[in-house]
């Protein structure tokens, strides 16, 4: 042995590494799904509300006397009419027209005598026997549209109920007794809507500008209708 050489015998040379294989970062289990909380059955829906029927224009009859009775049939929902209420119906038309002569009341009274109905023939045979009303009647019809310029129609007359109405409970907030009033005007309300007339938007639009329900409308009410509007449409902005 050469000099400074170990006598003891060299020790095996390390075994190689296996490589270790990269299996990248380990999946994560999934997730469970999350429960799904049954709902309870609905209930069935409601069926929706049937539109109501489309407004038609009134017909345009063969006279004036005529036309008048169909507007009475209309309000009343029913043909005949009652004969209390034709004498309602001649009693607005000469307070409308205001004939010369004017008819006497004994004279409009005995037009609707007797209890039961009258249909259109009775009803303009009746017209007829007052003559001075029927010819301010006549004037004021339009054969072309089946229109009277001055006397109201039913629109106009639930709108008129209405006002009459507001202007009631005033006078009821203010500590008059007018109960018995409301109460009649609410069943002629009652009975128009209940035949199927809509109020007129234009007269409901004046009954509102009137505030202090005097039947007609000054200058400062005028001028709050806009002050309201210009308000309103100022807060629809701002909340935007």
């Amino acid at each position: 042995m050469g000099c400074g050489a170990s006598s003891e015998p060299a020790p095996p040379p390390a075994a190689a590494e296996a490589p270790v294989e990269d299996r990248g970062t380990p999946a994560k289990a999934p997730a469970p799904a999350p429960e799904v909380e049954l709902a309870s059955p609905a209930a069935p829906a409601a069926a929706p509300a049937e539109p109501p029927p489309p407004v038609e224009d009134d017909p345009v009859c063969a006279s004036a006397a005529a036309q008048v009775y169909s507007m009475l049939k209309k309000q009343e929902g029913k043909d005949p009419v009652d004969k209390n209420e034709a004498g309602r119906y001649f009693k607005a038309l000469v307070g409308c027209y205001k004939p010369a002569p004017p008819p006497t009341p004994d004279e409009v009274k005995a037009l609707t005598e007797g209890d039961g109905t009258m249909g259109e023939a009775e009803f303009v045979e009746a017209l007829g026997k007052l003559p001075s009303l029927l010819a301010k009647v006549e004037a004021d019809w339009d054969s072309s549209t089946g229109k009277f310029v001055k006397f109201r129609t039913c629109e106009d007359q639930l709108s008129k109920l209405l006002g009459n109405l507001d202007r009631l409970r005033r006078k009821q907030a203010n500590g008059e007794r007018v109960d018995d009033e409301i109460e009649s005007r609410k069943k002629q309300v009652k009975k128009f809507r209940a035949n199927g007339i809509v109020p007129s938007p234009a007269i409901c639009v004046f009954n509102q500008i009137d505030c202090d329900k005097d039947r007609s409308i000054t200058a400062k009410e005028f001028k709050r209708l806009f002050i309201c509007k210009r308000s309103r449409s100022l807060a629809g902005l701002l909340s935007r």
